[in-house]
Order: structure tokens, then sequence, then C-alpha cells
């Protein structure tokens, strides 16, 4: 629920689609590139991943403070994975979002 309101919420409190929590891509969670939201936890990551060892995965220590940071309601400490375009996320049903998005491609193929 957490990571769902904050891709919707477009990051956190006082954001809104024009000013969205930028993206950030880390090594520091699993050890492979993934984007997420710009989180505090995010940030220190960043300033360690250069220490790092190549074989790091930090997956197994990371699920434990995932755990308790969802339990804690504490967003900054999360890792709530999120691609460039998560602004434009919509909270509805599937197949009604299959249907918009088919209508608006279809839609889009006539206007350029």
């Amino acid at each position: 629920a957490m990571h769902r309101e904050a891709l919707l919420g477009y990051g956190g409190e006082g954001r809104d689609a024009s000013d969205p929590l930028p993206t950030v891509v880390t090594l520091g969670y699993t050890g492979k590139p993934a984007r997420g939201l710009q989180t505090d936890r995010a940030l220190r990551m960043a300033d360690l991943e250069g220490a790092l060892p190549n074989c790091f995965n930090g997956m197994l220590a990371g699920r434990t403070l995932q755990a308790a940071a969802l339990k804690q309601g504490r967003k900054d400490a999360a890792y709530l994975w999120a691609g460039s375009g998560y602004a434009r996320s919509r909270a509805m049903p599937a197949a009604a979002l299959v249907e918009t998005l088919v209508a608006e491609a279809q839609s889009s193929q006539y206007e350029g």
C-alpha cells in the first residue's frame, strides 16, 4: 500500500504531476542497476556504491530493512521501485487500464 501510494502521489507530500519526486538508478539494493524513487535511503546507498564489491547483493539484508520500513510506514527508508515515467501511473482496474491505453494509442495514431 505504501509503495502504491508513493507512486500515485508523485513520490510524496506536496508533489504533483508537474513536480514528481525524481527517480535514481542505484546498484546499492541488489548489486545490479535498479531505478527507484529518490528516497533518503536511495541517496545514501548511492554514496556507498563505490565501496561495494562487484559481487555485492544487498537483498538479504535489504529484505529485513524493507519489512521494518514498511511496517513503520517509513517511505524514506524503503526501496520504492519506480520507472522514469511513474508519474503517469493511474489507479484503475487492469481491464479499464488496457482499454484506456488502447484508446489513447489509437487516438495518437491520428494526431500526428
